[in-house]
């Protein structure tokens, strides 16, 4: 883990740091900016500078998040279709994409080339299935203010 893989999937994150080679701790990381995160360990909130934690003791993060509906897990060709509608209504909120049938159930080639150019925009594998890296994305592109995020946590 890195901040700037953090930063990557906006959310926050249970963050392992390796104290030593036998003991690790973990935190939540529930803001993250430039300068400063701020961690939630038990029940305590404290700010610190970047500086303050050393990114080569960091053991990996889980992001803490949710698929966006119940049916919505992993989306590419024979997907259902109750998630390939809500993928096509979706992209078509994110500006610079247009899906030009937001109806149809169907995973086709157009929209797997929109996924892919998406997927491209964002640093993200070019595979066309969307999965939770591209769901990540996807739901901070909609600024949804239901969705918790480091970045947003800090302006708000």
């Amino acid at each position: 883990g890195s901040w700037n893989s953090l930063r990557k999937y906006d959310r926050p994150a249970l963050l392992q740091i390796n104290l030593n080679e036998d003991t690790a701790t973990f935190v939540v990381i529930s803001e993250l900016d430039e300068s400063q995160v701020v961690i939630d360990l038990e029940t305590t909130r404290t700010a610190l500078p970047l500086t303050a934690l050393d990114p080569s003791s960091f053991g990996g993060f889980m992001l803490l998040w949710r698929p966006p509906g119940k049916d919505v897990r992993i989306i590419d060709e024979g997907a259902r279709p109750e998630s390939v509608l809500w993928l096509r209504r979706t992209l078509g909120r994110v500006p610079g994409y247009s899906v030009t049938d937001q109806t149809s159930p169907v995973y086709d080639t157009e929209l797997r080339t929109q996924v892919m150019r998406f997927q491209s925009s964002h640093g993200l594998e070019e595979d066309g299935i969307v999965g939770p890296e591209t769901l990540i994305q996807l739901n901070t592109m909609l600024n949804n203010p239901g969705i918790p995020t480091l970045s947003r946590a800090t302006r708000g």
